[in-house]
């Protein structure tokens, strides 16, 4: 196998490897889903009834609708299997971190190899995984975040603070008190384009999410994630992020470099992703 098969292997659409959707996790799968954005009253505010109908109305779908189910007699399980099918193909992997991945050969054991003129962004790489220091330097955002599985999510719902006192968010699903303040972990390809940023949408750019961890983080949140709070970082019982991350005005920016660096242009431009209208 070749190491652009292997890449693709690695990139496959983030989609595939979650266990729920939304925010909050309230629905299982993608199909699942996609049904809602249709009926939400803040989203199309529509019944899907109403949606094949207009479906049915041109004749392009119609065709496509029998190529790909043989049935004249389409509805909204048809529909949200084929959105799920082409949301799965949206595979994001040629970004700049991505090609300094390429450069090891794509051997996990060698950090990725930047080149000339990223300098910045290899530091800002370096502070993405370093631990949280009174000296600066270490931005802790790997343990949520990981390169190591090339997603940048843990695919987890985490409370990372955002308040004293957070909304719902997991606990809708699973009304375990514990859950309280979580929300879904979301991947951080391409994230220079998918602001504004946090589940409510508070912070209009990374550097504000950046300046958020580090001073911003309210440590008493109820339920806040324990791997954020200050303690025996040698037992893994603490990161201390909660307390500040102490970067420099350069540190920061070199984190947000190095967030930027996992924009993939070629993927943002495909065609076959565009509007075909």
């Amino acid at each position: 196998m070749g190491n652009r098969e292997l890449k693709i292997q690695w990139h496959y659409s983030t989609l595939a490897y979650s266990p729920a959707f939304f925010w909050d996790g309230r629905s299982s799968t993608l199909e699942k889903q996609v049904l809602v954005p249709v009926i939400d009253p803040i989203e199309m505010h529509e019944t899907w009834k109403n949606a094949i109908t207009k479906l049915k109305g041109e004749e392009v779908y119609n065709r496509m609708f029998y190529e790909a189910f043989c049935t004249a007699e389409y509805d909204s399980t048809h529909a949200a299997k084929a959105i799920t099918q082409f949301e799965l193909t949206l595979v994001s992997s040629n970004s700049i971190y991505d090609k300094a991945v390429d450069r090891t050969g794509n051997d996990r054991n060698i950090g990725p190899q930047f080149g000339s003129g990223e300098e910045q962004i290899s530091r800002g790489f370096r502070i993405f995984n370093g631990e949280v220091s009174k000296n600066g330097g270490g931005g802790d955002c790997f343990h949520c975040h990981s390169a190591d599985n090339m997603l940048f999510t843990n695919n987890g719902f985490m409370n990372n603070g955002l308040d004293d006192n957070p909304s719902e968010g997991f606990f809708v699903v699973t009304r375990n008190e514990r859950n309280r303040g979580q929300f879904k972990v979301p991947t951080l390809r391409n994230v220079e384009h998918t602001g504004p940023y946090m589940h409510d949408g508070r912070f209009e750019t990374l550097e504000e999410v950046v300046e958020f961890y580090n001073s911003g983080i309210r440590k008493n949140s109820i339920n806040i994630e324990p791997i954020m709070v200050s303690g025996d970082t040698a037992n893994g019982s603490g990161s201390g992020i909660a307390d500040g991350l102490n970067l420099t005005n350069q540190e920061k920016a070199d984190l947000v470099a190095f967030l930027k660096a996992l924009s993939d242009s070629d993927f943002l431009n495909n065609k076959d992703f565009s509007d075909p209208n």
